[in-house]
């Protein structure tokens, strides 16, 4: 059986949505194959896997892109400065999912009525 993931913050997405993988079929749901038997799984997409379906929807926030000042793994009550990340090297901007996304989530939710087995994500939702 396929290895199959979603992304969720830190993602190369620039790479990722490149053009370089091709937006493939596969368990009734489109996924990005990038490899012979890696699929990276769509936002918004229904997966059917032996009777049990799965709803994939990738995507986080990244809380590390500023400058912080966060508690050490070190011995003692010391601080380590983390230094941010920087959009296009370290985060993208792709990783909040977009309208788009979310419009194709409906699509197929609503297709299914609202109802599947499970749900594949990375982050849970931050309110209701």
């Amino acid at each position: 059986m396929p290895l199959s993931t979603l992304d969720g913050n830190h993602e190369n997405f620039s790479h990722l949505f490149g053009g370089e993988f091709p937006l493939v079929e596969i368990y009734g749901g489109r996924a990005y194959k990038i490899r012979e038997n890696i699929y990276y799984l769509k936002r918004g997409e229904i997966f059917t896997i032996e009777g049990q379906t799965f709803f994939a929807f990738g995507g986080a926030n990244s809380h590390d892109k500023e400058l912080a000042k966060v508690s050490s793994l070190a011995w003692g009550r010391h601080y380590d400065i983390t230094p941010g990340r920087k959009e296009g090297t370290d985060w993208w901007s792709e990783e909040i999912p977009f309208q788009d996304d979310i419009d194709n989530a409906h699509r197929n939710l609503d297709r299914v009525g609202w109802r599947v087995d499970h749900v594949i994500s990375h982050t849970c939702p931050s309110s209701e």
